[in-house]
């Protein structure tokens, strides 16, 4: 019996997990006669490639930002010289390099054996890959581009929209209704006695309006709080425990 998945998306091997995955491949061969013999191949950003058959090795393995781990591959069997038919096998392959992925692939002559050591496989997998929303983007290097693309773009139009109402700094704090209204009195040939008081008026409520709406004007509001829900909205899901 051979079972094969692939799990999309980012992950995070943290040491303790990835301790906890091979505890529960120990645990599934130790009801096999002869247990298990254990392979890992490790590459790296430039090139290099590091094979042992002892998963210290691999924890103990500097992951430095200049030349980091981009794939392990776990190989656990109860025997390489075993017929091909007989053989009990487990594969998990930590792809880092794009698309992210995981893969499991298990194969064994007794079906039950092969099930229910792939759910546990399984199990501890799930428990690598991250599923919040900020994660999957730096995973996916055309969905962030298009997702930044869409941030700049929303903060450009709020950018616009709220410059948009700077007239009145220009105007004296009068908006184009004012200047509308007041308009007849610069083509009246007699100056009414309020006028000073009106202006005066319009100004002050055009600074007080102003002030309350903030930096973004009452109307364009909802643009705001899409801005400031953005990283809310990134940081959703937690990582699994």
């Amino acid at each position: 019996m051979r079972t094969f998945k692939r799990y999309n998306g980012p992950f995070i091997a943290e040491a303790s997990k990835l301790n906890r995955l091979m505890s529960v491949t120990h645990e599934r061969f130790s009801e096999l006669p002869g247990g298990a013999e254990e392979s890992f191949e490790v590459h790296f950003s430039r090139g290099r490639i590091f094979e042992t058959g002892a998963f210290d090795h691999v924890l103990a393995l500097d992951n430095a930002n200049n030349n980091q781990v981009t794939n392990l591959t776990i190989k656990c069997t109860n025997g390489p010289a075993i017929d091909d038919e007989k053989q009990h096998l487990i594969v998990v392959d930590l792809d880092a390099t794009a698309p992210v992925d995981i893969t499991l692939f298990v194969k064994s002559p007794d079906p039950k054996w092969a099930a229910d050591t792939f759910a546990a496989a399984e199990e501890q997998i799930e428990r690598l890959i991250q599923t919040n929303l900020l994660s999957r983007l730096k995973a996916s290097s055309s969905l962030t581009a298009l997702l930044s693309f869409m941030l700049l773009a929303l903060l450009f139009m709020v950018g616009v929209l709220a410059i948009r109402e700077r007239p009145n700094d220009v105007r004296m704090w009068l908006t184009t209704e004012d200047m509308r209204a007041l308009s007849q009195d610069l083509t009246s040939p007699t100056v009414r006695p309020d006028l000073q008081s009106d202006v005066l008026r319009r100004q002050l409520k055009n600074m007080a309006s102003r002030e309350s709406d903030g930096f973004i004007p009452k109307k364009y509001r909802d643009w705001r709080i899409v801005v400031i829900l953005l990283p809310v909205l990134a940081s959703l899901g937690e990582p699994e425990q």
